[in-house]
């Protein structure tokens, strides 16, 4: 009775152990981002806390022996080569208690199992255990040599799991139809992870043996899911056990231990012949699956215009590795990854308004095999994963429209606004430059138009490639006179990627572009910063241009001017000039006389913001008398108030106006 009781709890102890496995599995497909997102908003974390604990989650859920060891051969992963190695080396002691409590569809298969409502009347027949000893070498010389579609993309219990976490109706059935027959038939006749630890676990030094006083009643092999004892032979196939321990619970004169295995025996040469037949055929459909699937799988995926997630590489390595767990496609938080077919193909889908954010990696770090080798976000943002191609006969810009909604959404400027003349007309136009484009999907997300204007399309092979790093900014960079709202620039730099909106909608026409990114500044040969826009800080899409509100933007320094009167001419004549006065909008420039009473223009650098409204005006050919120099350390701060500096008795001017302009 003791020993009962013992066996009692020690099933209890595997039951809750079983349930916490299957709760951190589950929650890794689907539910761990939300679940990790509460936590660490609950005790006061950010997102990046967030992201964190949703990768590690994940990691717990990466304790599953086939994805470790396509993770240990995919790419040296230490996380994978430790679980592998703890996991058969706690069976080479234990069995195979991974089956019962690690692997998440073979606790599936218990549950489903309780909804029986029949019990097994006897013991499976040993034709059908040989059976099925069979069926399990040739299903795991296809995976061991394959490694693809016949062996692991099918098969697999932590891909099955996955899709029917995933909602995939088709894995549920199957597994509901195995259930139903026998409830572990599965793990000993077609599971690959499971012919693996058979092998180990049957030398294992310890086992379930039957004691003397065993009475051949036959309670424990009907309630055994695998059919690993047989009462009337005395003997447990300690290779086949989950140890699940129903036995032992139900046996009423506890007489199955835990004890020292009895090994096993050598097979018959006709076991052997039939076995080595199966490895071999096995083996050939490995091969022919490695050889064929991948190269098949990826031409279909070509033809069907998809692309793969980043940190795929090139197409035929992907499939390889690739199992279709669908941990991907559960944490992907765009729902841009998502599988496709019969083989359940694993790619970027922009059809619905997804798209690859540009500042997420999650999917290369949840990759349980090494199919999506980890990338670091640098990395990641130069990764291209495909093109972008324009459609001009669909584009509403092409047809007068104001939309340019593809030049906001793009992280990189690969998609620029520039002017074309039409029919007397200027219209803003997109315009894709390949050399920059990493195929986000970011353009084709926000495209307005019917059947999308602009469409990410697969690399011509498939394979991906790593954008080279952007020249560093010269010198004369830092420099240069950039749009209010940039604030330094180290941190315009850092922002803007150049995707020409700002220079394409400055009214002033005074932003120019060098064609790299943070190259954008302000030039005063052909206008002025108009005193009442703010246009530069409302199509900025990075944030590089900060939009200002108009009352500080007015005040924002982002410039010195400074006068040569060697070749002004009110000071070199007495033609009394005043142009750069006249169209200060801040009053730092005011007409004042000299010595002499002829009246000059003074500059009062306090007020100065740098708008370059006395530049551009000034008559002075060709090099001006005023001109608008970009700040010491280049760091934009406020001016003075005009309507402070001046004394009460003194009003600040009026603001220019665009009148001497026409």
């Amino acid at each position: 009775m003791a020993k009962s009781r013992f066996w009692g709890r020690l099933r209890i102890l595997r039951v809750a152990l079983a349930a916490f496995f299957l709760a951190v599995t589950t929650l890794a497909f689907g539910y761990a981002a939300d679940l990790a997102a509460l936590v660490v908003s609950w005790l006061g974390g950010d997102a990046s806390a967030a992201a964190d604990a949703t990768v590690a989650l994940t990691r717990v859920a990466h304790a599953n022996l086939a994805p470790a060891i396509l993770s240990a051969a995919a790419r040296l992963s230490l996380f994978g080569v430790v679980a592998a190695a703890v996991i058969l080396a706690a069976t080479a002691f234990l069995g195979r208690a991974y089956c019962s409590v690690v692997c998440p569809f073979g606790v599936l298969q218990d549950l489903l199992g309780l909804l029986r409502v029949w019990e097994r009347k006897s013991p499976p027949q040993p034709r059908l255990l040989r059976l099925r000893k069979g069926l399990g070498a040739t299903v795991w010389a296809v995976a061991l040599i394959g490694g693809w579609a016949l062996g692991l993309r099918f098969l697999d219990p932590y891909t099955l799991f996955g899709a029917i976490a995933a909602g995939g109706v088709l894995p549920l059935l199957f597994v509901a139809v195995l259930v139903a027959w026998r409830t572990r038939f599965f793990c000993n006749s077609l599971c690959p992870v499971g012919a693996l630890l058979a092998c180990v676990s049957a030398h294992a030094p310890l086992g379930l043996t039957f004691t003397s006083r065993c009475v051949k009643c036959g309670k424990c092999a009907t309630v055994c899911p695998t059919g690993c004892l047989d009462p009337k032979a005395g003997t447990i196939d300690n290779g086949r056990c989950v140890r699940c321990l129903k036995c032992a619970a139900v046996c009423p004169l506890g007489a199955i231990a835990y004890g020292r295995n009895p090994g096993f025996r050598l097979p018959t040469r006709r076991e052997a012949l039939t076995v080595g037949g199966l490895l071999a055929g096995g083996a050939a459909a490995g091969v022919a699956a490695r050889l064929v699937g991948p190269k098949a799988a990826s031409d279909a995926l070509l033809a069907q215009g998809a692309v793969c997630p980043p940190g795929a590489g090139d197409l035929p390595r992907f499939f390889a590795a690739c199992t279709d767990c669908r941990l991907c496609v559960a944490n992907c938080p765009t729902h841009a990854i998502k599988p496709a077919g019969p083989l359940g193909v694993i790619h970027l889908d922009y059809a619905d308004g997804a798209r690859c954010d540009f500042d997420c990696k999650r999917c290369t770090e949840v990759c349980p095999t090494g199919a999506l080798l980890p990338l670091t976000l640098a990395v990641k943002r130069r990764t291209r994963l495909g093109l972008a191609r324009h459609a001009p006969d669909r584009c509403r810009a092409y047809a007068g429209e104001d939309c340019g909604r593809c030049t906001q959404a793009c992280p990189v400027g690969a998609v620029r606004l520039e002017r074309i003349e039409r029919d007397g007309e200027t219209f803003l136009v997109p315009k894709v430059y390949a050399d920059r484009c990493v195929g986000c999907g970011a353009c084709q997300a926000v495209c307005p138009a019917p059947g999308k204007a602009i469409v990410v399309e697969p690399l011509p092979d498939g394979a991906q490639t790593l954008l080279p790093l952007p020249p560093p900014a010269p010198e004369s960079a830092y420099q240069a006179i950039y749009p209010p709202g940039a604030g330094s620039p180290q941190r315009f730099l850092a922002k803007c990627t150049d995707c020409g909106r700002c220079v394409a909608t400055c009214e002033g026409r005074v932003l120019r572009s060098e064609g790299r990114p943070g190259s954008v500044h302000l030039v005063f040969d052909a206008g002025m910063c108009e005193y009442y826009c703010t246009k530069c800080g409302e199509v900025c899409p990075t944030g590089a241009i900060s939009l200002l509100d108009l009352a500080v933007k007015q005040r924002t320094r982002i410039g010195l001017a400074e006068l040569e009167p060697s070749i002004c001419v009110a000071f070199s004549t007495e033609n009394a000039c005043g142009a750069c006065a006249e169209h200060c909008p801040t009053g730092a420039l005011r007409m004042k006389p000299d010595a002499e009473g002829i009246l000059v223009p003074t500059l009062t650098t306090d007020l100065c913001i740098g708008c370059g409204s006395c530049e551009y005006p000034c008559p002075v050919r060709p090099v001006k008398a005023i001109r608008v120099r970009p700040l010491p350390d280049g760091v934009q701060i406020l001016a003075a108030d005009p309507n402070v500096f001046f004394a009460p008795t003194e009003p600040a001017p009026a603001p220019a106006t665009d009148d001497w302009l026409i």
